[in-house]
């Protein structure tokens, strides 16, 4: 499945980097956990700075080049990396990524994927919603519905480990290979076709 996206791929992880930084600053002051503005400008100067470096890394590629290009291969790296990872995300995953795009069409029932133990007796599931907060791609993986968007990167399991931590059942969340309900995709038939 889209264990690349997950747990390989530079983007995403870069998106794992700034959330985690988001929930180390948002513990220790309050005012920046109600502050979208406070927020996003951390998002873009942090973006900015990894930015920089990215494209001057590019750059290092070409010393003794003309300054014209030398400058256009500083530009156009840092813009193409600004608009990437701060303005576009999950969207360049969805509709552009070439790696993504292929996954998805390869993805099956018995393809590696996140279960939720949804036939559990005694109140499966509480109402925490620990799993959706802790997904950065906004997902709410209970769903039995087909979730293209999951990058398989075990945040949500994370979380759900987290609140089942000192009670006696196990978590409802867990990476299996185990033939799951029938997706979206797969009711209509789309995955093959896909293929």
């Amino acid at each position: 499945g889209k264990v690349f996206c997950g747990w390989v791929c530079p983007q995403n992880s870069y998106f794992e980097f700034l959330e985690n930084i988001h929930k180390a600053i948002k513990k220790r002051f309050p005012l920046y956990r109600k502050s979208q503005l406070l927020q996003k400008t951390l998002d873009f100067t942090l973006t900015c700075i990894f930015a920089g470096i990215t494209s001057w890394n590019i750059n290092r590629y070409f010393v003794g080049l003309n300054p014209i290009f030398q400058s256009y291969i500083i530009i156009f790296p840092f813009l193409f990396f600004l608009l990437l990872v701060h303005f576009f995300k999950h969207k360049f995953c969805k509709n552009a990524c070439p790696l993504g795009i292929f996954q998805n069409s390869l993805q099956d029932n018995l393809s590696l994927h996140i279960s939720y133990d949804a036939k559990r007796q005694n109140k499966p599931c509480g109402v925490c919603y620990a799993c959706e907060k802790a997904c950065y791609v906004n997902i709410d993986i209970k769903k039995p519905f087909f979730q293209p968007d999951c990058t398989l990167c075990g945040a949500c399991i994370d979380a759900c480990s987290q609140v089942y931590k000192n009670k006696k059942s196990s978590p409802l969340l867990g990476f299996s290979f185990k033939k799951k309900a029938n997706s979206g995709l797969d009711k209509l038939g789309l995955n093959q076709k896909m293929k």
